[in-house]
């Protein structure tokens, strides 16, 4: 799409604008129809040459393998070594950024053929099998033995994932030395349940769900850069390994619907994951030919590890036969992991508690002893570090996003903003934001109509008053500079959008066919802009709105050509775009809230509702106007594109502007962001993060609940103390 619009722009650039401008800048005579754009051909002719050069550089900035994998034909011999290698990166790339790595044990199968509905056409398996992985016993062999179709079930940390990985990285080794035309695909099923990307989501209404094959060719895509018709063909013609991980991290409606989809994909090869307790929760069972259990670890493969990993944990083992809830805790590799890292806190091992809370101990010990570590040029206060980390696991589980991070954009900003934060945003930043819009549109109304100066302002503070009234501030502002600098920056940004398209409306030429030709441009720029930044998830209200958009330009030019133009036309459309920018911005973070988390149940509904009361006024205000000054119909057609024009702005700020906003209300209730990149390489410095192929995930689930979950003024006291111990003269150690 880029290289049609850099071959478009070329063309009009070379064929028409430039041979123009040249021949009318050497003496030559303009066509009759062009003399009224004659001043503009040449900014647009350097404008055209701009976009072209901005289309190359982000055409060749484009990642080379993306271009390699989807500008091949489907059937291309190429396609699949460039997929595996792509499958190869990132599965090594997981692999070295796992926990569990640091934990191998040699982990026992339970076949359980009763998990899964096995397919009808082929043998049903009634052994109860137990496969022990070892160098000769891979978790490959498994899934041939299954015919290549496998439940894997277990405990928290058992190892599920770790096995999928491994699985993944012998697959691909299976199709490099057999010639195979198959790739597999490991993919989260924990993604599948993010909504799919909308501008304007309307108060209540429900978040919409993928069907699955679309989200795996989509998936495939954004991780493998595997093009969709290419993921399509092969996904259709079974040459896909799916390789599902985390069904459990599947919302618990959502569960029975994934499991119905999965066995309606087709797909032969399939490997899923899941926790053995939620599987056993859902209904439905998934039709594959075989399910295997992960096995506890067994006391002896406990001592055995300890005792090769590290000497210093004798003391712990000592420990171990008189202290059963520490042996029903260390029953897993990741919870292994955990005890080795969190040695350091004899007070983790001490005494006697129930494995729920023993647990607790650990991951303790083991947050307080990486963050314990000197690093550089870093002296992070914990209480805030903590917190931060709080907010980050608490945004990924309000998310629903598993182990990954959310990002912080404007689809799921608000979704993941803590409570206080959330709170400060719709009982003061909003309005805020609202008195700013209508303000200066009643200052341009009553600059350039007089009449609607006495109209807006009370119909501005009927709608602000009404909207916010019943959602007061429940907690306190604690940084009141904060919120000053935001109310300053809100009435600058608005008042500089409003004077300048007030400016831009005074630079319409004002012959008919100049006026009717730049309305006519202007609508088809916004509509433009609706499309490009709506184009991952065009819908039917998308496309509604660009057809108003496109349609209200044309009536507009035709209006001019027929009835002539009026500068108050322009002043009506100033008033219009901005009006229509600034609330439509507002009404879509309304409509982001998640309607559980609104302060009050009708906020949304009465907002919408009321600013469409405000937008009307500001209407009738111009058409009242109009018909004092003999100019209605210009003051209405003026409006009523600006009001268009206006959606296609907020299209292109709504992003920037709700990522601004909910980072000010965390500011001003005095929260630290943890969405920084610097923060989230530090958290992954310490081993409680992990990045992969773009984008940060946590080290385990079972991290990120405690995360959480923790007090960060408690652990931060535990941190402070291992840091005076650390640096003691007799252990100090050096500086990472």
């Amino acid at each position: 799409m880029l290289r049609v619009f850099q071959i478009a722009l070329s063309a009009v650039a070379t064929l028409l604008v430039v041979p123009f401008a040249v021949n009318i800048s050497t003496g030559g005579d303009p066509p009759g129809w062009m003399r009224p754009f004659v001043g503009w051909l040449w900014p647009v002719a350097i404008g055209c040459v701009v976009a072209v050069i901005v289309l190359e550089a982000v055409d060749r900035l484009a990642p080379a393998a993306h271009d390699k994998v989807i500008r091949h034909r489907v059937g291309d011999p190429r396609n699949v070594p460039l997929a595996l290698a792509q499958v190869t990166r990132y599965v090594s790339a997981r692999q070295q950024g796992s926990l569990a790595e640091r934990v191998r044990i040699a982990l026992a199968l339970d076949e359980r053929p009763a998990a899964v509905r096995q397919p009808a056409h082929l043998v049903a398996r009634v052994s109860g099998d137990v496969f022990t992985l070892s160098p000769d016993l891979g978790i490959g062999d498994v899934f041939g033995q299954l015919n290549e179709s496998m439940l894997i079930l277990g405990a928290p940390g058992a190892g599920k994932t770790t096995q999928l990985l491994d699985l993944a990285a012998a697959l691909v080794d299976q199709a490099h030395a057999a010639g195979e035309p198959f790739v597999p695909v490991l993919l989260d099923l924990a993604d599948w349940v993010r909504p799919r990307r909308r501008r304007f989501t309307l108060p209540g209404s429900a978040d919409e769900r993928p069907a699955l094959d679309d989200w795996i060719v989509e998936a495939m895509a954004r991780r493998y850069l595997i093009g969709p018709q290419i993921g399509a063909a092969w996904l259709h013609d079974d040459r896909i390994v799916l390789l599902l991980d985390g069904l459990d991290e599947v919302t618990e409606e959502d569960r029975a619907r994934c499991v119905a989809e999965i066995n309606a994909l087709g797909v032969t090869r399939v490997a899923v994951c899941c926790r053995e307790a939620d599987y056993d929760q859902v209904g439905a069972r998934l039709r594959l030919q075989g399910a295997v259990t992960i096995r506890p670890l067994t006391r002896d493969q406990v001592r055995a590890f300890l005792t090769a990993a590290d000497p210093s944990l004798a003391e712990v083992m000592a420990g171990l036969d008189a202290d059963d809830e520490l042996w029903d805790v260390l029953t897993t590799p990741l919870m292994l992991s955990i005890t080795v890292l969190a040695n350091a806190d004899r007070a983790a091992f001490a005494g006697s508690a129930e494995p729920a809370a023993r647990r607790r101990l650990l991951f303790d010990a083991y947050v307080v002893e990486v963050l314990s570590r000197r690093r550089a040029g870093r002296d992070d206060d914990p209480a805030r570090t903590l917190a931060a980390l709080r907010n980050l696991a608490d945004g990924a589980t309000r998310g629903e996003a598993g182990v990954r991070v959310v990002a912080f954009d404007g689809d799921s900003a608000y979704r993941i903003l803590p409570d206080r934060a959330l709170n400060l945003v719709q009982s003061v930043l909003l309005p805020i934001s609202a008195v700013a819009v209508a303000g200066w549109c009643t200052v341009i109304m009553a600059a350039r109509t007089g009449l609607a100066a006495t109209v807006l302002p009370a119909l501005f503070g009927l709608t602000v008053v009404s909207v916010f009234a019943a959602v007061p501030p429940a907690v306190p502002v604690r940084n009141r500079a904060v919120l000053a600098g935001y109310a300053a920056a809100a009435f600058v940004t608005v008042g500089v959008v409003a004077c300048g398209l007030l400016a831009l409306a005074g630079l319409v030429p004002p012959e008919p066919a100049g006026a009717a030709a730049t309305a006519l441009g202007v609508a088809l720029l916004s509509a433009a802009t609706m499309w490009w930044f709506d184009r991952a998830a065009m819908d039917v209200t998308s496309w509604v709105l660009v057809a108003v958009c496109t349609g209200a330009g044309v009536l507009a030019a035709a209006g001019i050509l027929l009835l002539g133009y009026s500068p108050v036309a322009g002043a009506g459309w100033a008033v219009g775009a901005v009006t229509t920018a600034g609330f439509a911005t507002l009404s879509a973070i309304i409509g982001t809230i998640p309607q559980d988390r609104t302060t009050e149940a009708e906020f949304g509904r009465r907002a919408l509702v009321l600013l469409a009361v405000f937008v009307a006024g500001t209407a009738a205000a111009l058409a009242l106007t109009g018909l004092g000054t003999g100019s209605f119909w210009a003051a209405t057609t003026g409006w009523l594109v600006g009001m268009t024009n206006g959606v296609g702005l907020a299209f292109a700020v709504i992003d920037v502007i709700s990522r601004w906003v909910a980072r000010v209300g965390m500011a001003v209730d005095g929260e630290p962001s943890p969405w920084r990149r610097s923060f989230l390489r530090f958290a992954a410095d310490r081993g409680l993060l992990t990045y992969t192929d773009g984008e940060y995930r946590f080290i385990h689930l079972l991290v990120r609940d405690h995360l959480a979950a923790v007090d960060p003024l408690t652990l931060a006291a535990q941190v402070d103390r291992r840091k005076a111990e650390l640096t003691a003269p007799s252990i100090r150690e050096p500086v990472a």
